[in-house]
């Protein structure tokens, strides 16, 4: 409808008293990735902190901290996503979305500068994972001496770092 302008998605996010929190990370940070990849302005989550037990507990769970402050994984995340998003001086990448019986979703989100991906188990060729639930592995190299690995949680990974960023491993 606005055709060469920014827009913000806002509001949104999944409710973790009936979602696994690892899933709804993953839902989510698809939708970030798929905004990125449109070349939005950027997203904003629903809420930052759950809210204590109350009318509409379903609304009360979409924080991305729990009641005792601690982190659900959207929060690492969005944070490691973050991070690519200040280092990077690279065009926004291509996503990938497929259906996945396990987890809902499987993403393979590419850049120059990065390949981060999303599921249970997910080939993206340089580099592959599988996992025992929903799962996000962000393989980045803004720094081209260097590859920045981010998991969510404990991953089976199977890298090619002459085809993830190039040239041959032990090159400069």
């Amino acid at each position: 409808a606005h055709s060469g302008k920014p827009f913000l998605l806002s509001e949104f996010g999944y409710a973790t008293e009936t979602l696994d929190p690892a899933r709804a990370s993953l839902d989510e940070t698809a939708i970030f990735l798929g905004l990125l990849n449109q070349h939005a302005a950027g997203g904003a989550k629903w809420m930052l902190n759950d809210m204590p037990p109350g009318f509409n507990q379903r609304e009360r769970t979409l924080g991305a901290f729990r009641l005792d402050s601690s982190p659900k994984p959207v929060a690492g995340a969005l944070a490691a996503l973050r991070a690519y998003l200040d280092a990077t001086g690279s065009p926004p990448g291509d996503l990938k979305l497929d259906d996945d019986a396990a987890t809902g979703v499987r993403y393979v989100y590419r850049a120059s500068d990065a390949l981060l991906l999303g599921g249970k188990q997910v080939d993206a060729g340089a580099a592959s994972f599988t996992s025992d639930g929903p799962a996000q592995l962000f393989l980045t190299w803004t720094d081209p001496r260097r590859v920045h690995v981010w998991a969510s949680t404990a991953l089976t990974v199977q890298l090619d770092l002459g085809q993830l960023a190039g040239g041959s491993p032990g090159a400069t």
